[in-house]
């Protein structure tokens, strides 16, 4: 999934520069990223599934309560910061 999305990223791109050959490369060379602070986690889109719609509640709880799994189990995990 994630080859998609680079692939369609790097498609729009029309400086070289800005291309990714190797998405854990750019993370691990990148000056904010890192590979072991950085996950994303979706369930639809803003058009299908908005945090401030009542179709976005639904994803809303599952996020909830996915996060509050993954913390119970990863005891040293910390939320820095998450968005909806």
């Amino acid at each position: 999934m994630l080859d998609n999305i680079i692939t369609r990223y790097n498609e729009k791109q029309t400086r070289n520069d800005r291309i990714i050959d190797d998405y854990y490369e750019k993370i691990c060379s990148g000056k904010q990223e890192k590979p072991f602070h950085e996950i994303i986690l979706q369930i639809g889109n803003k058009d299908d599934m908005g945090a401030k719609t009542g179709d976005g509640q639904p994803a809303a709880k599952i996020l909830d309560e996915y996060m509050q799994e993954f913390q119970r189990r990863l005891l040293l995990f910390q939320n820095m910061e998450a968005k909806a």
